[in-house]
């Protein structure tokens, strides 16, 4: 086809004859006609004489990107979301500013609750007419966020690859989608016809996960850069010491990176740790999970939720089943068949699931007042996402972790992560024999120094929050299963026995020693931020 021929053509006539090259060819020669060449494969693009709706096209991306620059873009959230007193806060407002201006790679990282996802939804509001693409790690997040767009009135649409969304303001694509050569095309077809606005990675932290069975897909996500649009990273976990990481695996050098950092502490979530003994309950990771004190602590915190809900979260499919199946609530994990359906139930009438960490990110659920880890977490990182869950709605909530004392053996899932993990959980869990602050470690390792801020303890900063056990003295875990309405166990402990009573008095006199600045002889109550 000549030049001329070319002229003539419109755009639904380009985009069946960049079909036809593709079906006859390899999916890098439609990248080349759309300007996506392949490493070896330079682009043509610039020996043909542009078409009228090439100009068009140019004309209403430049339109579109003057509106978002020029509008202000908090009086066009309070129109979307029906409420004029509505306020970007903290970071938000920064974050938003940049990618107002433009700027690329703008990173993120907000607590759980604080509003990320805004920043993508705002501007598709304000400047319609082109498309976000949103890469989202999981199927739960998907459905989430189309839930959520569909509320404030936002055109989203998940990415199928037998119907390509042609005018959807926000696209949501998981990372194996995103790579494949059909998605690459249409993302081309959105270049092509400037309607791509930006790409956005949710829970971009992920790209540091080598967990998830997508984990070659979200490797290959630096591929994303070619596109040469703006790119936005939201996460709520990404502590500073993988922010260069993060960037060499996303393809960008750090110094062009822009990162904007708020405190991801979660105030209204008490932190807390319950060591039952198990003494006389069979070795295995089964038994004791099904003990009447656990079981019975386990219905006492469902009780309490009070019309709210709960998460147990356990490490492995069969603990979770066996949960389910005990508490007789839904299970949810990654090969579970009706995972929609599980996850529709749960967000309205269920008050209780039990999961795996499938389940750990994003999906936003205001009323969780209880996340229960069955088990140690896997790792520190892991931990912070899935017990952010708690309290998006403001309300005390809390995140408690039950570890059997004395079994701290490596578990089988515990191979692929690393000395270094593995020592950050340890320090997590054992951080309370005495004295110490469960916030200390996880504000350390999740944000480092904010502004000046270094944590010695819970509520040093006169925010409010709820004290760990680690700074409460009056919190000794249950008292007794009794209280439940079933009878103490022989060997089943759920009772607050003699060396309770001790570690309890120990945590008071820590807790006063705290408040005086003191340090116990040869303990520590909190680690330097470095």
């Amino acid at each position: 086809m000549d030049a001329d021929a070319e002229e003539g053509m419109d755009i639904e006539q380009w985009m069946g004859y960049i079909a036809d090259l593709q079906a006859a060819h390899s999916s890098h020669v439609a990248g080349m006609f759309l300007g996506f060449s392949a490493p070896g494969h330079p682009s043509i693009l610039g020996k043909r004489k542009r078409a009228l709706w090439e100009d068009e096209a140019e004309v209403s991306c430049m339109e579109r990107r003057h509106q978002l620059a020029t509008m202000d873009l908090e009086a066009a959230a309070q129109r979307m979301t029906g409420r004029p007193n509505m306020r970007f806060q903290g970071v938000q407002d920064p974050a938003m500013r940049a990618i107002q201006r433009g700027e690329s790679p703008v990173v993120a990282v907000m607590p759980t609750g604080g509003g990320k996802s805004m920043l993508f939804i705002v501007p598709a509001f304000a400047a319609p007419g082109g498309t976000t693409i949103v890469v989202v790690p999981l199927v739960a997040l998907r459905a989430d966020m189309t839930r959520r767009c569909q509320e404030l009135g936002i055109s989203c649409v998940p990415w199928e690859s037998r119907r390509p969304p042609d005018a959807a303001s926000i696209v949501l694509v998981t990372p194996k989608s995103a790579v494949s050569p059909d998605f690459q095309t249409f993302l081309n077809r959105l270049r092509w016809t400037r309607r791509l606005d930006r790409i956005v990675i949710d829970e971009c932290h992920v790209v540091l996960n080598d967990q998830w069975d997508f984990r070659p897909q979200m490797a290959q996500l630096g591929r994303l850069v070619q596109a040469r649009t703006q790119m936005v990273w939201l996460t709520a976990t990404l502590p500073p010491s993988m922010e260069d990481e993060l960037c060499q695996r996303m393809k960008h050098d750090q110094a062009a990176v822009t990162i904007y950092r708020a405190r991801t502490s979660r105030p209204n979530v008490a932190y807390r740790v319950w060591r039952p003994d198990m003494t006389g309950v069979g070795w295995g990771p089964y038994q004791w999970i099904k003990s009447k004190a656990v079981v019975a602590f386990i219905q006492d915190r469902i009780q309490q939720a009070a019309g709210g809900k709960v998460i147990i979260y356990a490490n492995i499919i069969g603990q979770v089943t066996v949960m389910a199946r005990v508490l007789g609530c839904e299970a949810y994990y990654s090969e579970q068949l009706d995972k929609a359906g599980v996850l529709a139930r749960f967000m309205g009438a269920s008050p209780v699931i039990a999961a795996t960490s499938a389940l750990g990110m994003g999906v936003d659920i205001p009323n969780i007042r209880s996340i229960i880890h069955i088990g140690t977490p896997r790792t520190l990182l892991d931990y912070a996402q899935e017990s952010g869950q708690a309290g998006r709605d403001g309300q005390r909530s809390e995140a408690i972790i039950i570890q059997p004392a004395g079994w701290d053996a490596p578990a089988p899932w515990i191979e692929g992560v690393t000395l270094e993990d593995q020592e950050r959980v340890a320090e997590y869990m054992g951080v309370v024999e005495g004295v110490g602050c469960r916030r200390v470690v996880l504000d350390e390792y999740l944000d480092g120094v904010v502004d000046g801020y270094q944590r010695r303890h819970c509520q040093d900063a006169d925010t409010g929050e709820q004290a760990c056990d680690g700074c409460d003295p009056n919190w000794e875990g249950p008292v007794e299963p009794a209280r439940v309405g079933s009878s103490p166990v022989p060997g089943e402990a759920g009772s607050m026995g003699e060396g309770q009573s001790e570690r309890a008095h120990s945590r008071q006199v820590a807790w006063q020693a705290i408040r005086q600045g003191e340090r116990q002889p040869g303990r520590s109550h909190a680690r330097q931020f470095t």
